[in-house]
């Protein structure tokens, strides 16, 4: 990991230096190139995601293939058929 990237609460590019936006950029290109050619980086192998989704949007599906491509078994779950559609009970399913 760059030593500039250090995982810390970020509210936006303007947070972040000069520096620290080109070694974003590169470690983007450098992850990019890798998963293009098949050899990227799998984080999430042998994890499970559930991803709870009413719709099936864009932003929906950029998460699943996002999870997937980073090597997690992603499970879709409509908050409306699993009894979650007032949202109180969320926060307990998202933690199982």
């Amino acid at each position: 990991m760059n030593r500039f990237l250090d995982f810390r609460s970020l509210h936006g590019s303007s947070a972040l230096t000069g520096q620290e936006l080109a070694c974003l950029r590169e470690m983007a290109q450098s992850l990019r190139q890798a998963a293009a050619s098949g050899r990227g980086p799998k984080p999430l192998r042998g994890k499970n995601v559930a991803l709870l989704s009413e719709t099936d949007g864009e932003g929906a599906r950029a998460v699943e293939r996002a999870a997937g491509d980073a090597g997690a078994q992603v499970a879709r779950i409509r908050p409306s058929t699993a009894g979650l559609a007032d949202g109180a009970a969320a926060p307990e399913t998202a933690r199982l």
